[in-house]
C-alpha cells in the first residue's frame, strides 16, 4: 500500500462525516491516521524515536517486555507468536 491511498482523517470533520470514514478506514486497512490532532510535533518526533530505539534492542531485551497470557493487549509480541482471533 502506497500512504498516499490512505486518506488522512480530520478531527474537526463533521462528527458523522468523521465516524464513517475512520471505520472505513479500518475495514479498508486496519487503521486510521488522523490529523488536525492537536498534538505538538515535537513529542510525535520524540515518540517515534523512543520507537526506533525500542526495536533495535536485542531480541532477548525485548522479550523482557513480553507478558504472557494477555493476547498482546500490553507488552512486547515478539515475531511469530501471536494468533490472530
Amino acid at each position: 500500500m502506497h500512504l498516499a491511498t490512505l486518506p488522512v482523517l480530520r478531527l474537526d470533520d463533521d462528527p458523522a462525516f468523521l465516524a464513517e470514514n475512520i471505520g472505513e478506514s479500518f475495514r479498508a486497512f486496519g487503521f486510521a491516521m488522523v490529523g488536525n490532532h492537536g498534538i505538538d510535533d515535537n513529542l510525535i518526533a520524540r515518540a517515534w524515536k523512543l520507537t526506533e530505539g525500542f526495536f533495535a534492542l536485542p531480541e532477548a531485551e525485548k522479550r523482557s517486555y513480553s507478558i504472557e497470557g494477555i493476547s498482546g493487549a500490553r507488552g512486547y509480541i515478539p515475531f511469530g507468536t501471536e494468533i490472530a482471533k
